[in-house]
């Protein structure tokens, strides 16, 4: 799954506010919620979120096993939670 990497720097992962610092600057501090972390901790927290806001969850529960609907398929196969995780015991 390819998540877009701009501006995830400068996005608070708490409350989405935008703090914009210098490229020099490696502490995160939010002056809106006053969450505080490195600053690349702040960005990979973001690219996180926005993977995870790509993958759907219905009202029963299940995840759909993509993001969206690929070309040349109707729907998205979806995935009971209780095996999000699971593998497979080898032969």
């Amino acid at each position: 799954m390819r998540v877009n990497p701009n501006g995830t720097s400068q996005t608070c992962p708490h409350c989405g506010a935008t703090v914009r610092k210098p490229l020099g600057e490696r502490e995160h501090h939010c002056p809106e919620c006053g969450y505080q972390t490195h600053r690349d901790h702040a960005a990979a927290e973001m690219v996180l979120l926005r993977g995870l806001n790509l993958v759907p969850v219905d009202n029963r529960g299940t995840e759909t096993a993509c993001a969206g609907v690929l070309p040349g398929s109707e729907t998205a196969r979806q995935v009971p939670k209780a095996r999000k995780g699971a593998t497979r015991k080898p032969k």
